[in-house]
């Protein structure tokens, strides 16, 4: 059976009836405070509806629960509100990596089946569209590594944002040090990837233009020269 409770925020927060023991126990549900289920009117205290939760040897079993603090429930609630554009981030992430890594492959397969499409690509870049194979295999690698930079801190960012949803719902202490956790994991995948695929990319360009292909001279036989 699903409950609400009337926060002090004014919000209206679901919860299943197993989980109101502890809440109250913790006080964050209080004898004055408005819950409400299906089949109510209307809303009503909660020491009115549930008069059992707030009785010493019910709050005494509850608080063996290991319910966390209100400070750390009103922590839990309020990054609990960020919870749909994490999920929305990282869905965003998952996606651009999953395409970064199948746009990668192609052009792997292009480069070593030497397909004439990727010839006709690479002539754009070099005259004869031969590309060199340190070129070709640090191409490879660098577009990997950018795929995995988003795929990895991407599947990080999703479970931290489900777990902060159920951290917000339960007010578990264990489950919003979990998202936190993650989420430290997350921007600190992200912020080395993107100094290593910066780094990379740097000797790659610098490399690149050192050995960069100079333009060979026409065959003088095919020149006429008027005299």
């Amino acid at each position: 059976m699903h409950w609400y409770y009337l926060s002090e925020r004014k919000e209206r927060v679901p919860v299943t009836d197993s989980q109101l023991a502890p809440l109250a126990a913790g006080g964050i549900v209080r004898p004055t405070t408005l819950v409400w289920r299906e089949g109510l009117a209307n809303w009503a205290v909660a020491g009115e509806l549930r008069p059992d939760l707030f009785a010493p040897a019910v709050r005494s079993a509850s608080q063996s629960l290991s319910l966390a603090d209100p400070a750390t429930v009103t922590a839990a609630r309020a990054l609990g509100h960020y919870s749909p554009w994490m999920g929305v981030f990282s869905a965003v992430m998952i996606v651009s990596g999953a395409v970064a890594l199948a746009l990668t492959a192609a052009l792997g397969t292009g480069w070593l089946l030497n397909m004439s499409w990727f010839r006709e690509m690479m002539r754009q870049v070099t005259p004869d569209g031969d590309v060199p194979a340190v070129h070709a295999w640090s191409m490879l690698a660098i577009g990997t590594l950018y795929a995995l930079s988003l795929l990895l801190p991407g599947s990080m960012l999703a479970i931290a944002a489900r777990q902060v949803k159920l951290a917000s719902l339960r007010g578990s202490a264990p489950v919003l040090e979990a998202s936190l956790r993650n989420l430290g994991r997350f921007f600190q995948t992200w912020i080395l990837a993107a100094l290593l695929i910066t780094l990379l990319s740097g000797i790659w360009t610098l490399y690149s233009w050192r050995h960069r292909a100079v333009p060979k001279p026409p065959d003088p036989t095919t020149q006429r020269v008027a005299i």
